[in-house]
């Protein structure tokens, strides 16, 4: 079976984040994070580059698909986590990076569109306990 598309963000996650240029960087220009585009609705496709890209460099240190049995590290935890504000902390996670947490900046290593994939696989793979 292919697996369940990821899920839209809310009209009000979305009015938090306010609206993002796909065709300008998230940031304001500044090197700063600003705000994340709305989250693309996930293909089977998208869901299939993203875990080969996960689990080609972030499974270092988050797991194989994932699966990683800290909680502060475990992605499928995301909405758990932070609701309809999953893709925008994921945006700002990967864009500015969590250096107090180990988790450097992936902004100049990324596209956003494998960004985009990356969440896709992820959101995919939530828990939903």
């Amino acid at each position: 079976t292919a697996p369940a598309p990821a899920p839209a963000l809310t009209q009000t996650a979305t009015a938090e984040m306010g609206a993002h240029d796909p065709g300008k960087p998230a940031g304001d220009g500044t090197g700063e994070f600003d705000v994340a585009p709305v989250a693309k609705p996930a293909t089977p496709e998208m869901i299939a580059e993203g875990k080969e890209v996960f689990n080609g460099i972030c499974a270092h240190c988050h797991g194989p698909d994932a699966v990683m049995g800290q909680k502060r590290v475990d992605l499928r935890r995301l909405t758990l986590r932070y609701g309809d504000g999953a893709h925008n902390m994921f945006w700002k996670a990967v864009h500015e990076g969590r250096p107090a947490k180990g988790m450097p900046t992936w902004k100049d290593v990324f596209t956003d569109e494998q960004f985009e994939q990356i969440y896709a696989f992820l959101s995919s793979l939530q828990s939903k306990e």
